[in-house]
């Protein structure tokens, strides 16, 4: 994710313990690992060679002593290497996961790193409890092997979302959203909710404006309180990635496919916004089918969809 939000990644450091050195000789420590090896016993018994101390990053390290003769102290273990950042692009990316630059946005997501829902990650799931699956996989990605899949039953009601609000804190009431959508899904004659933004109005009602909608087998704006919207001509991609963008500001919403504006555009008075959303939801029965959602970002100018 870089989201729509700081990208971070948690981070594991394999510890890898050096050979022990064989009797009278010098232990060695290897680069990239943990804790060093002690050395062996000299010939007749005496005490064994001090643990070497744990060295700089990628050093590795070199046998110091020779063998023990007669009893005496066998040399210390060589200096060993840290292991560095495994690397990998999470929400948060910045230089260790191999984005020189950091995330370039207010929010990246790539689903590389941490899973929505696992510690450490901005997004939470908000899931039914009727059977809809949201899950990260590796076998399909927009731009690598990752996405996040949601996969669904013909019932009615079934929602599968992440949500986050840490971008929105920093966005402020207008920002531009992108993400790319994979559908493998009957549309035809349902509602369904793909990104949203929930909130308050002027007047403390909770409200939802719905960003990227498919109603009656085209994408649609709409919003909960009184189910006003646009809807245009365009049924969304199915069977490869769809480039979904959209601005957002106090009073208007434009959304775009592929890089082209729909006239679908909103003037209506936006709610103070606090929470994003991202996923499926479909109100009514319809087909089971599921969709793949990547590349998710926020940003206060237009992402594109490079």
């Amino acid at each position: 994710m870089c989201l729509l939000a700081a990208c971070t990644q948690s981070e594991n450091h394999p510890t890898v313990t050096g050979s022990a050195g064989t009797p009278g000789s010098a232990g060695s420590g290897s680069a990239g690992s943990g804790t060093a090896g002690a050395g062996a016993a000299g010939a007749d018994g005496q005490t064994a060679g001090a643990t070497g101390t744990a060295g700089a990053l990628g050093t590795a390290g070199a046998a110091a002593g020779s063998t023990g003769n007669g009893g005496s102290t066998a040399g210390a273990t060589g200096t060993a290497g840290t292991t560095a950042d495994a690397g990998g692009t999470d929400a948060l990316p910045d230089a260790s996961d191999g984005a020189p630059s950091g995330c370039p946005y207010t929010l990246c997501e790539t689903f590389s790193g941490t899973a929505p829902g696992a510690t450490g990650s901005p997004w939470l799931i908000d899931v039914d409890k009727i059977g809809t699956v949201i899950e990260t996989v590796t076998n399909k990605g927009h731009t690598d092997s990752t996405s996040l899949h949601v996969k669904t039953s013909a019932m009615s009601g079934v929602r599968g979302y992440i949500t986050e609000t840490e971008t929105l804190a920093k966005t402020g009431a207008s920002f531009w959203g992108r993400v790319f959508i994979w559908y493998m899904l009957d549309v035809a004659g349902v509602h369904i909710v793909n990104v949203a933004v929930d909130g308050k109005t002027a007047a403390n009602a909770s409200e939802q404006v719905r960003i990227v909608n498919v109603i009656g087998s085209h994408i649609a704006t709409n919003r909960r309180s009184d189910d006003m919207g646009k809807g245009s001509n365009v049924g969304p991609d199915q069977g490869k990635w769809g480039c979904y963008e959209w601005h957002i500001t106090p009073n208007s919403l434009d959304v775009y496919l592929d890089g082209t504006m729909l006239p679908i555009s909103e003037t209506w008075a936006e709610p103070t916004i606090s929470l994003l959303r991202v996923g499926f939801e479909r109100f009514a029965a319809g087909a089971a089918g599921e969709l793949w959602l990547d590349d998710i970002a926020i940003n206060d100018e237009q992402i594109g969809c490079n």
